[in-house]
C-alpha cells in the first residue's frame, strides 16, 4: 500500500486518454475550432470518445490493486484532469472485464453501445424494456430502424415490438413508413 497521495495522482493525471471535444481550444488556436466543428458533424465519436476515456481509467485503476480509495478520493479532491470521469466510473465497470467490442462504432452511424444497458435489457421485461427503448430513441435524435434499437437493447424481436407499439399508442414514439423502411422517433412525454 502506498504511504502517500502524489504516486497514484501523478499516473491518473499522466494517463493518456482521448481528449474530450468540450474541452476549449488553446488559446490563439484555429485548430481548436475546426476540431469543435468536425465533432459536432460526426455524433458518435463524442460517444466514443467518452467510452474510451472509461475503459482507459478503468485498465489504469485495475493496474493498480495497492492504491487505497481513499488515495483516489484525495485525487477527485484535488479536481485532478481525470475526476470527472472517474466520478461517472461504477464498481460494475471496475469488477466486470470489458467488452472487448464496446469501442467499435456500429455500422449505422449511431453512438457506442452501451453494453451495461444492453445486459440491463436482457433482464428487464414490460415498462423497465420500454424506458430503456425510450432512452436509445432519445439518445439517437433522429428517426431509426428496429436494427438499430435491437442492436442498443437486445433481445427477441416480439419483446421490441411490443415496446414499440406501447410507446406509440403512449405517443411517446412516431412511427412512419412500413415494413423494412418503418422507422421510429422520439416524440417526448406530454
Amino acid at each position: 500500500m502506498l504511504g502517500d497521495v502524489a504516486r497514484p495522482v501523478s499516473m491518473l493525471a499522466a494517463a493518456q486518454l482521448p481528449m474530450s471535444a468540450t474541452a476549449p481550444p488553446a488559446p490563439g488556436s484555429s485548430l481548436g475550432l475546426a476540431r469543435c466543428w468536425a465533432m459536432s458533424e460526426i455524433p458518435q465519436l463524442e460517444s466514443a470518445l467518452r467510452e474510451a476515456e472509461k475503459v482507459a481509467l478503468v485498465t489504469v485503476l485495475r493496474s493498480h490493486p495497492e492504491w487505497t480509495l481513499g488515495e483516489v478520493l484525495e485525487y477527485l479532491d484535488q479536481g485532478g484532469a481525470r475526476a470527472l470521469a472517474l466520478r461517472g466510473l461504477t464498481l460494475r465497470e471496475l469488477l466486470t472485464e470489458p467488452d472487448a467490442g464496446c469501442l467499435s462504432l456500429p455500422d449505422d452511424d449511431g453512438p457506442v453501445i452501451d453494453v451495461a444497458r444492453l445486459e440491463r435489457a436482457k433482464r428487464v421485461r414490460a415498462e423497465a424494456f420500454d424506458q430503456l427503448v425510450e432512452e436509445v430513441l432519445t439518445e439517437a435524435g433522429r428517426p431509426v430502424g428496429a436494427g438499430y434499437l435491437r442492436a442498443r437493447v437486445g433481445g427477441p424481436r416480439w419483446k421490441l415490438q411490443g415496446a414499440l407499439r406501447r410507446l406509440v399508442a403512449a405517443k411517446v414514439v412516431v412511427r412512419t413508413g412500413s415494413t423494412s423502411a418503418t422507422l421510429y422517433q422520439y416524440a417526448g412525454r406530454r
